[in-house]
């Protein structure tokens, strides 16, 4: 390892004065006369290469590398063999500097297609810090035999490697450096042109075995007059969080004043901004005494732990939060991993299973950081088991090689959380133990988990909601004509004037990496649709994982997406056209038209058949019939049904409980003793293939029922078969000898056979929920929730109330009779009050099939038909079909056009804008290796925010996007991302609309200038939008645990650590986890009277006093006698009013106020959670120390607040303030006096409305207040 600095510049900083004879000495530098090499090395320049063909144009205000250039780079490289033909000399390695990853991919992809056009050996390795250590290691290995070596590098070959046989360097002199913007602190990777230093390091490279030769790709003039000498300091253009700490810590004076003696002093711009940040994390006090100091804050206990720890200071931050959270094991895990080299390998050219591989360790969390995680715990379970010990074929290197592990990154993460527990330990943070610690059950972890990670990683929140990002569900599904955008992607680019059907086996081959079986489509455009079929879960491995992701989509859409994003060439080869068309006559092939004519004429159901003078099926079209399921015709809304196979509570295969009779004579002709039904195959199984199939009861007892055979696999044991049990909705393996084909018996006998009988099992779900993301926030269904279920509907018969039928899929309620009550029991009305499910609206084609159902329910029974037949026809053609083949394709030779078809794309893809001012106008870009790289709308008919926050964000080399590093994608709880943003803001303002009745969104930051009502930190001011209803029972409850949160790191003058505060923060840790396991709010409550579905306890209250539930209880009162009747949850959860038709509506902030005050915290022992001051307003008189917090902060949650500005317009957009805080002239507000005192109203309140209203009416509303204020600070002092 070696370096290149300015020895002068160090001999003058450490010159050594004088006083007496007052001279300055400049301290000796020792030149040692070493040569790096006995070989001499030779530079050449890009206008010296004139003979290898057009040279590029060099421009030093554009850094980058032209196509020119790589062309340039193959062609001198192709030289070097002749040029050692001459000489005699032996294939010396060649090394090339490039700037980035996607830069060695262009130039390993020109030189890999050259390499096969021509006859060279070329033996090509690439460098980067991203690759597995194993490829990098191959760098220092000698090539095969007359291979030439080369290696494509960034600067990690310049100074921190050496491989000993390099002959020739090529350098683009380009770098990346990172940097930091002064106005935006974000960090970035910018494309520069190196320095001459780094220059010279790079040429130093060569000349260690032989003669050494070094191309610089730029010309010579413009290396000698444009490049600099050395490069910028990392101090003048990286974060400098750490080294603001580190001064803090000396406490010797304000940073910049230290950091103004450095070698080379950073920008003060950068310092100030860096305050910013730090008192923005929690690592320095918001205000020093009672004033905004941009260049200095006391530092608080979070700022110690930053200082102390080698991490990141939002790594350090995520840690206490952990602490606080009670999962701080956890989170050192995270941490941990997150500060070190990405433990996850990805192979150059194993990306696809790379990012398989981290899906499954996503374990459907959404989150890079959940990965690290899991990985870790299995890891080291393993470990310490001996499992790897014992293992055979699975040890340490072949189980990270496996699941795409770095061993040496992973045991170096064990090393850091060892080290990262003894430095929090003496800092007082350490894994509380004993029976009073918080324990969180397995589903509660990961959302407690998500947030802490929201907190930690504040401000950097990006949503998609309804003001931007929102899918529309109906042009998605347009965009695949009609099929499931759950399962479909899409192809562009493919030529008109070619019979597509002709080429959909090349088409699948290209795309094999995403699926084993799909179908292709065509509509004679440009366009080819490409259909996987529905995985309920993928197979699990042995840590009982599985890849996938919550929600409906698909896995092989991810997989496909994710091809695209990989820039993974799609070549398609064709015939000519004339070809193409005269070979699809001659093989049958019809267009899509003559296809489903075709259906129409095999596609009818056994309604629709007549008995008399029709010709008898086809054993084809009895086997098609067999198949398909007898759907729920258009008029039936209510089917009786019995559950065969329950995979989940919202997904169950079921058949009819009336047609128990044609179940009961299909297992009669296949076991019949005396029935010789079922013959040996005569040949190799198909997929799509129906056969019979043997199971084995639950009383061993092995009976045979007809299978469709979806998969076969070779094994030396005998071939393993996959079935799918037709008239039971169950899947199996069995061995391809056990199964069996139909006698021709029974396709003749009686009425077509038994073959003639349609599939007994049809696919259900239950319409209108989902898995409560409270429960999981993985979106699956919990253990718990399997097991009830399962309990519930085992020997039972129920009714299904129809509400769609989509893709042979029944969507529906599900109803059974309480055998205790015999009232009659809603499935899904029972999932959601046991907090298994909650609401959740159907997806756009569901709604339209529900729809069609209600216009047509006055019917007659002809019509019923005719529609049930049309539907069907629909959903035969747009199915997934596996027993569909298709042609094979023509061979390679016989085809002299390729195209390239773009894509796949889906329809589901998700944009997602940034919430700060920094971040809203940028392009976003998620880092690849993410499992988040792959952004699907698994929830397009639902309009809510979702929530992703990432752990870095940096600016690209361009400055005109943003790159999204250790993501983490929220559960789709609406309301999430403006709680999350509320709970840990610095300081929030809460917006009202015009007539100061609801809450509808927040301006969140560090807060403004008392003295100028400037914005404090303007970039990272996020206005975020309400789409739920946020009350003041809500606000409250946010700081009550924004107060347990501070309180739990509080410290008194002096101390520096937790050391004996187990007590505080035992009882702190309780605190909040009693707030986030209770404080859930009602998702939907319903009026019984009106018949009005309301979305919380506060608009049902609203509505018991609105004019239209008045006029109904009138109405009901003199026509009935009856009252009321109030919903059974909200009552056992006490939400409502003791008298629920109340008086007047609930207190809201006040007749002048438009905004609520969320208080400032921070993770800090200096003292009280102050509020800002507001002018005008009386002081309140508080108890010491000790009691000053809890006063204080009750006196922010009581309508001590700042008024935002007043808009002259309501809509939403505009009521928010320009980027600007501003304080009001008229304010109420509520004055806590000392104890035993009363509460008292401030004498100098504010005039009435500014839009009228009479003094009586502003008594009255301040008299609200005052009681809210009231009976809050009374049962908040019982408490305490």
């Amino acid at each position: 390892m070696s370096a290149t600095f300015n020895v002068t510049k160090f001999a003058d900083y450490f010159t050594v004065s004088d006083v007496q004879r007052k001279v300055h000495m400049p301290v000796p530098v020792i030149d040692l006369d070493k040569s790096k090499s006995k070989n001499r090395i030779i530079n050449y320049y890009l206008d010296q290469l004139g003979v290898l063909g057009p040279l590029p144009d060099i421009e030093s205000k554009d850094p980058r590398i032209k196509p020119e250039s790589y062309s340039v780079a193959v062609k001198l490289i192709q030289e070097f063999d002749q040029l050692e033909r001459q000489t005699r000399a032996k294939k010396g390695a060649v090394l090339v500097f490039l700037p980035g990853i996607r830069e060695i991919e262009e130039l390993f992809n020109m030189l890999t297609e050259r390499e096969r056009a021509s006859e060279l050996k070329w033996w090509i390795r690439p460098l980067h810090s991203s690759i597995t250590v194993e490829e990098q290691e191959c760098v220092f290995k000698p090539p095969p035999k007359d291979c030439r070596k080369i290696i494509l590098s960034t600067n990690i070959a310049e100074s921190s490697i050496t491989v000993p046989d390099i002959v020739y360097v090529i350098d683009f002199c380009l770098t990346k450096h990172l940097v930091c913007d002064p106005k935006t602190n974000f960090t970035s990777l910018q494309l520069s042109w190196a320095s001459k230093t780094n220059c010279i390091q790079r040429a130093g490279r060569s000349g260690r075995v032989a003669e050494g030769r070094v191309y610089r790709l730029v010309p010579e003039i413009f290396y000698e007059n444009v490049l600099i000498e050395d490069c910028l300091p990392e101090i003048q253009r990286a974060p400098l969080e750490q080294v603001v700490l580190q001064t803090k810590i000396l406490d010797m004076g304000p940073p910049k004043n230290i950091l103004g003696l450095a070698l080379d002093p950073p920008n003060l711009d950068n310092i100030e901004q860096t305050i910013l940040v730090l008192k923005e994390a929690g690592g320095l006090l918001l205000d020093r005494e009672d004033a905004p100091d941009p260049e200095d804050g006391h530092i608080t206990f979070l700022g110690r732990v930053m200082a102390r720890l080698p991490l990141d200071i939002r790594i350090s931050r995520m840690i206490v939060l952990g602490y606080i959270f009670s999962c701080l094991e956890e989170c050192i895990i995270m941490g941990a991993a997150m500060s070190l080299k990405n433990m996850f390998s990805c192979p150059f050219l194993q990306r696809m299973n790379a990012y398989i591989s981290k899906l499954t360790w996503a374990d459907g969390s959404c989150s890079d950081m959940f990965c690290f995680l899991n990985a870790y715990k299995v890891y080291e379970e393993a470990r310490r088991t001996g499992r790897f010990k014992r293992s055979v074929n699975l040890g340490e290197r072949n189980w990270a090689n496996c699941f795409f592990i770095q061993l040496n990154t992973m045991k170096d993460l064990k090393s850091l959380v060892d080290e990262l527990k003894t430095r929090l330990k003496n800092l007082g943070i350490e894994e509380i133990l004993g029976h009073d610690r918080v324990h969180w059950a397995e589903e509660e972890l990961p959302l407690v988990l998500k947030v802490v990670i929201a907190g930690a990683y504040y401000p950097n929140y990006f949503v998609r909601g309804a003001s931007g990002g929102q899918i529309d569900e109906q042009e998605a599904v347009k965009q695949v004509m009609g099929r499931d955008p759950y399962s479909t992607v899409y192809l562009s680019n493919f030529p008109m004037n070619q019979p597509g059907e002709l080429y959909a086996q090349s088409i699948k081959r290209v795309l094999n990496v995403c699926a084993p079986k799909m179908q292709v489509f065509f509509d004679g455009s440009s366009k080819v649709y490409v259909q996987f079929p529905r995985v309920i879960k993928e197979d699990s491995d042995d840590r009982n994982m599985f890849a996938a992701i919550p929600g409906k989509v698909s896995l092989s859409v991810y997989k496909a997406v994710k091809l695209r994003q990989m820039n993974t060439r799609l070549a398609i080869h064709l015939l000519t056209p004339s070809e193409a068309e005269r070979r699809a006559k001659m093989m049958g092939l019809v267009d899509k038209r003559e296809r489903m004519l075709s259906l129409v004429a095999t596609a009818k159901t056994p309604r629709s058949l007549t008995k008399g003078g029709a010709d008898p099926p086809s054993k084809e079209e009895l086997i098609k019939r067999a198949l398909k399921p007898m759907l729920p015709g258009i008029g039936d809304s209510f089917i009786a049904i019995t559950i065969s196979n329950p995979i989940d509570p919202g997904h169950f295969w079921a058949q009819y409980s009336d047609d128990r009779g044609s179940l009961q004579r299909i297992m009669h002709c296949l076991n019949a003793q005396n029935v010789r039904s079922l013959v040996p195959l005569s040949g190799r199984p198909r997929v799509g293939q129906l056969l019979a199939a043997p199971y084995t009861d639950s009383d061993h007892t092995i009976l045979y029922y007809r299978a469709r055979v979806d998969s076969i696999t070779l094994t030396p044991s005998g071939n393993s078969v996959e079935v799918f049990f037709i008239d039971y909705g169950n899947t199996e393996h069995v061995k391809e000898s056990a199964l069996r084909d139909f006698d021709q018996s029974l396709f003749d006998d009686g009425e077509f056979g038994i073959m003639g009988i349609p599939a007994q099992a049809m696919e259900c779900v239950l319409c209108e929920i989902r898995p409560s993301l409270m429960a999981n926030p993985r979106g699956h269904w919990t253990q718990r929730a399997i097991n009830e279920f399962e309990k519930m509907v085992s020997n039972k018969s129920f009714y299904g109330k129809v509400y769609s039928v989509v893709h042979s899929v029944v969507s529906m309620q599900l109803i059974t009779m309480a055998a205790s009550t015999k009232n009659t029991v809603n499935i899904n009305d029972w999932l959601v009050l046991k907090n298994h499910a909650e609401r959740a609206e159907e997806s756009y084609l569901s709604k339209v099939n529900h729809d069609l159902r209600q216009q047509h329910m006055g019917l007659d029974d002809e019509q019923s038909r005719a529609m049930h037949d049309q539907q069907q026809l629909s959903e035969s053609s747009l199915e997934f079909n596996p027993a569909l083949s298709d042609p094979d394709p023509p061979n390679r030779e016989e085809c002299p056009i390729t195209v390239n078809l773009r894509g796949p794309h889906s329809p589901l893809e998700m944009r997602i804008y940034g919430q700060t001012l920094v971040g809203e106008e940028r392009d976003l870009f998620i880092d690849p290796n993410s499992v988040n790289s792959v952004l699907l709308d698994t929830d397009p008919q639902d309009p809510h925010e979702r929530l992703l926050v990432a752990a870095t964000v940096e600016e690209n080399s361009s400055s005109t996007g943003l790159i999204l590093r250790n993501t983490t994608l929220m559960p789709n709880i609406h309301g999430f991302p403006a709680l999350m943003a509320l709970l840990f803001a610095p300081r929030a303002e809460i917006r009202v609309n015009d007539t100061g009745t609801k809450y509808i969104g927040a301006l969140c930051g560090l807060g403004y200038d008392i003295d100028t009502d400037m914005p404090l930190f303007p970039e990272h001011d996020m206005e975020v939008r309400f789409d739920v209803e946020i009350n003041i029972q809500d606000l409250q409850e946010i700081n009550m645990l924004r107060f347990w949160m501070s309180n739990a790191t509080s410290l008194d003058e002096g101390e520096t650590a937790l050391i004996g505060n187990s007590i505080n923060i035992v009882k702190c840790q309780h605190k909040i986890r009693d707030f986030l396991l209770i404080s859930v709010p009602v998702k939907e409550a319903k009026c019984r009277l009106c018949q009005v579905v309301v979305s919380s306890a506060q608009s049902l209250r609203l509505h018991l006093i609105s004019a239209q539930h008045r006029d109904r209880e009138d109405t009901l009162k003199k026509d009935q006698g009856q009252t009321p009747v109030l919903p059974e949850e909200l009552e056992q959860r006490n939400l409502l009013y003791p008298n629920p038709v109340v008086e007047e509506p609930p207190a809201y902030n006040g007749v002048h106020q438009e905004t609520q005050r969320v208080e400032e915290y921070q993770l800090c022992p200096q003292g009280p959670i102050e509020p800002s001051h507001v002018t005008g307003v009386s002081e309140p008189r508080v108890h010491p120390v000790r009691h000053q917090s809890v006063t204080l902060f009750i006196l922010a949650l009581n309508q001590v607040v700042e008024v935002g500005p007043r808009r002259e317009h309501g809509e939403f957009p505009e009521h928010f303030a320009p980027r600007a805080y501003r304080r009001a002239h008229h304010t109420h507000v509520i004055v806590l006096l000392e104890a035993g005192e009363e509460p008292l109203l401030d004498q100098e309140l504010g005039p009435t409305r500014e839009s009228g209203g009479s003094v009586l009416e502003t008594v009255i509303q301040q008299k609200r207040i005052y009681r809210d204020a009231v009976g809050f600070v009374q049962s908040y002092r019982q408490e305490l």
